[in-house]
């Protein structure tokens, strides 16, 4: 079970890494990605092109207009008709970043419902914007132990050079009481630090740059737990960038589940400022050759 840190270059010793990416380091790889973005942004389309060999979160259902699109009629039937009413989420087709947007419903005969059993009508919930509807994924019993409200994901981008596909940084998301449904840290959420050597956590920061040991409403702490189901994390990564082999600059939230790695969704304009919380992206002379343009693309000057 190969660590992460298998799949990147070694440090450089003899140089010296800046710890945080300028504004146009954080630019230079988006552009590369500009002609595809519609891919990642368009969760409807990126469903189409990746679910036949990639897990991800099947659509049950759109809205489109204010008006709903039954697309897995006998998905939606399993779901209306189970004991154990299993929950959904209603989110925007395109964009709907921080996690705006997003409702957490249960499947009735031919509507929704909200926690407490109220219909929720389709203008309420599409405000003549796109939305697709998918089902809540049963996460890993360990991140459910340390987060039992929300979904919690593990975030990683990644880069893509004439070598392949490699990691630039990774952390695991935490939802709280204060974000539920989503683990989003604009809206209250917690990362925590990967060890890429080990796959075990580290110290916890949100938004305001505090540090957490612990996770605050459960007390669980972080370091040194060794994150389940990597390998499949992998295996997933590896099989997304060979499905869509022009993207080389991808934020990706993977969901770890009881039986492997589901993928949520993948940004096409990756929040670098939020993963170096963690610690320093540029660790080696390959991510240095990558932010700097040469994987491809020509340097530009920059701001900074």
């Amino acid at each position: 079970n190969q660590p992460l840190s298998s799949h990147a270059s070694a440090p450089v010793e003899s140089m010296s890494f800046p710890q945080k990416l300028s504004r146009w380091q954080r630019r230079c790889p988006y552009w590369s990605t500009e002609s595809y973005r519609e891919v990642l942004r368009n969760k409807f389309l990126f469903w189409s092109l990746a679910h036949e060999q990639a897990f991800t979160p099947p659509v049950v259902a759109r809205y489109v207009a204010s008006r709903l699109q039954i697309v897995d009629p006998e998905l939606w039937e399993a779901l209306w008709m189970a004991q154990e009413k299993r929950q959904s989420f209603i989110r925007p087709e395109f964009g709907g970043g921080c996690a705006r947007g997003i409702v957490l419903v249960q499947i009735g005969r031919n509507a929704f419902h909200d926690a407490h059993g109220i219909a929720i009508d389709a203008p309420q919930v599409s405000n003549r914007v796109n939305h697709v509807v998918t089902p809540r994924i049963e996460q890993h019993e360990f991140l459910s132990r340390i987060a039992p409200e929300t979904s919690n994901t593990f975030r990683i981008i990644t880069g893509r050079d004439r070598e392949g596909w490699f990691p630039r940084g990774a952390m695991l998301k935490l939802g709280t009481r204060r974000s539920r449904p989503v683990d989003h840290f604009v809206r209250g959420g917690i990362g925590v630090a990967v060890n890429e050597a080990t796959d075990c956590l580290g110290i916890s920061k949100d938004q305001r740059d505090r540090n957490w040991r612990r996770h605050p409403d459960t007390g669980i702490p972080f370091a040194g737990q060794p994150l389940p189901n990597l390998k499949d994390v992998l295996n997933l990564l590896e099989c997304l960038h060979a499905i869509l082999p022009y993207v080389t600059y991808v934020e990706w939230d993977i969901l770890i589940t009881p039986v492997g790695a589901c993928v949520i969704e993948g940004n096409s304009a990756p929040n670098a400022g939020m993963l170096q919380t963690q610690g320093a992206l540029i660790r080696n002379e390959r991510i240095l050759r990558f932010v700097g343009g040469t994987h491809g693309h020509e340097n530009t000057p920059g701001e900074e």
